[in-house]
């Protein structure tokens, strides 16, 4: 069972995510923001990072940072979640959604990362 590292400082949505995803089948792990998701990558890494964007202490870009230039962690597939979607050129998540999300959608790119 594919693991998904959910990242977000909002309970009610970290809570509405992981619902939807287990109910899909995927195992979750989760942190409050981008400072404590380094820390979890660092100790198990997941299958799938799926981040919020605007975050205290470390936000979604400033994670997907510290892991883009890791040889195994940017392997990582890393959703973004975010209410903007203007973003520094540099910044490349494999994938973004705007939200409000769609729960199709949002389970259909977890299901193209787990099931090549």
């Amino acid at each position: 069972m594919p693991t998904i590292l959910i990242v977000d400082d909002d309970p009610s949505l970290r809570s509405a995510l992981g619902t939807i995803l287990q109910q899909a089948g995927f195992s979750i792990d989760i942190a409050n923001d981008g400072a404590l998701a380094l820390a979890s990558v660092h100790a198990k890494a997941p299958d799938i990072i799926v981040s919020d964007n605007m975050m205290p202490v470390m936000g979604g870009i400033e994670l997907w940072r510290s892991l883009a230039t890791h040889p195994v962690y940017s392997r990582i597939p890393f959703l973004l979640l975010s209410a903007i979607d203007m973003f520094p050129s540099d910044v490349r998540p494999t994938a973004f959604l705007r939200k409000p999300y769609s729960p199709t959608k949002l389970l259909a790119l977890m299901a193209d990362w787990t099931h090549h």
